[in-house]
């Protein structure tokens, strides 16, 4: 029902691309309609008063504004943040056995022992065994590959051991819960839990008042997995995966290339002549906002395993584990690298997850990160991961992309904020008549 795309160049920061669905006509904005023609257009409230669905909210760049869980697409960053602060190498073996049980709490207090706290976190079930995937010994690569949860599920509890502020700290040098500087109004900054912030959710209303007003051991669990309270944008999301594509450079998406000088002559059709125009201001070198210590020892692990993700191979246990991007990128001729991302919507309904899908390109010519969010859709290797394959095979020049054409002037009468686009071929961006 909705959802957004990021595509930028990781090693400067520019946005090359960036949707947001459901979408709508730009040229209503400079078509002089009146007041209720808008609220036709873009309703606000359902016509009988009430709430209007947020799937349908059409004014909204999700892209920048997004509320968003992140789904395993958060174990990279979690990765770096425990191989920096020296909780792991990327030779530290965990056993997963499908389940893992939380050794900080006294087991008194456990739900299965009478108390009130959640002790044990499990894998996703495996669809032939109907229990939760085994992966056996996992290393950091292997974990990312297979997207074991259990291997992250201790790094969380690890975390909030040693220090409850200290994967919060980490997350925020990928840009997480803060601003990305990006030039585009109603950017929301993201969220990373701690005590303040939980507290704050209590009492708005926003969790349930039986819910700890602090931050707990099972909080910081469930965000080393992309679930639970951490959150952010599409872009927040992107930008921290070209951090680790470039090296561990955080920059500023730019959406703006150059600011020309007025009276830039026109060019084609619907085009100014940039080649005659003076450049005022240039944003085309990148703006860095930090450095990350991403030493051989870090960041090959990582990189290893989120190419294993697109290539395989997974681990071999009680049964072959594949990677979650093994079936749909094989034979795939691009060399990216990724990681999907299922976030649990609404009351863990399967319909009300999210599907999310990272990738970035591992050769020099093709410096691409790209990202697609997609909304109530499944597993994120079977709506996102697509999309953002999609990308990458227009990127690189293997599939033709629609002519963009100058547009027909708007039809006032419409009803409709957007006419919709149909694609000839559904297999990626072919169209009939272009893009206007």
């Amino acid at each position: 029902p909705a959802g957004a795309v990021v595509v930028m160049n990781h090693n400067n920061g520019q946005i090359v691309a960036m949707a947001s669905y459901p979408t709508f006509d730009n040229r209503w904005m400079e078509a002089g309609i009146t007041g209720s023609k808008f609220q036709q257009l873009f309703p606000s409230k359902n016509p009988d008063g009430s709430k209007l669905d947020p799937d349908l909210s059409i004014l909204v760049n999700r892209a920048v504004s997004g509320n968003y869980n992140l789904g395993s697409t958060i174990k990279p960053f979690v990765a770096w943040a425990a191989m920096d602060a020296g909780l792991i190498t990327k030779d530290t073996v965990h056993l997963d056995e499908g389940i893992y049980n939380l050794t900080s709490i006294d087991p008194s207090d456990c739900v299965q022992n009478g108390g009130i706290a959640r002790c044990i976190f499990k894998n996703a079930i495996n669809k032939n065994t109907l229990r939760p995937s085994r992966y056996g010994p996992v290393r950091v690569s292997d974990a990312l590959a297979v997207s074991s949860d259990t291997f992250f599920y201790k790094l969380g509890e690890d975390f909030y051991v040693k220090d409850r502020q200290l994967l919060k700290t980490q997350l925020e040098r990928f840009g997480f819960g803060q601003l990305t500087g990006v030039q585009l109004p109603f950017e929301w900054r993201g969220r990373i839990p701690d005590t303040a912030v939980k507290k704050a959710l209590v009492e708005r209303g926003v969790l349930d008042p039986s819910e700890v007003p602090r931050l707990t051991v099972g909080d910081n669990v469930q965000v080393a997995i992309g679930q639970g309270l951490m959150a952010a944008t599409p872009l927040q999301l992107a930008n921290a995966y070209a951090t680790i594509a470039n090296g561990g450079l955080l920059l500023q998406p730019n959406i703006i290339k150059n600011i020309y000088a007025p009276l830039t002559p026109d060019g084609l059709p619907g085009y100014a002549d940039l080649a005659k125009g003076t450049v005022v201001v240039s944003y085309v070198e990148p703006t860095v906002r930090d450095r990350l210590a991403m030493p051989s020892e870090v960041l090959m692990p990582i990189v290893e395993g989120l190419t294993r993700v697109i290539r395989g191979p997974g681990v071999r246990y009680d049964i072959y584990h594949a990677t979650t991007g093994e079936r749909l990128f094989r034979g795939f001729s691009v060399d990216i690298a990724g990681k999907t991302g299922t976030a649990q919507g609404a009351a863990n309904l399967p319909w009300n997850d999210s599907s999310v899908f990272a990738a970035f390109g591992l050769n020099p010519n093709l410096p691409f990160t790209a990202l697609a969010y997609m909304e109530k859709s499944g597993y994120g290797s079977k709506a996102a991961a697509p999309v953002t394959k999609c990308m990458f095979l227009a990127l690189s020049g293997q599939t033709r992309v629609d002519p963009v054409y100058v547009s027909d002037p708007i039809d006032l009468i419409s009803t409709l904020p957007a006419n919709p686009q149909i694609l000839s071929k559904r297999s990626c961006l072919t169209g009939s008549s272009g893009i206007r």
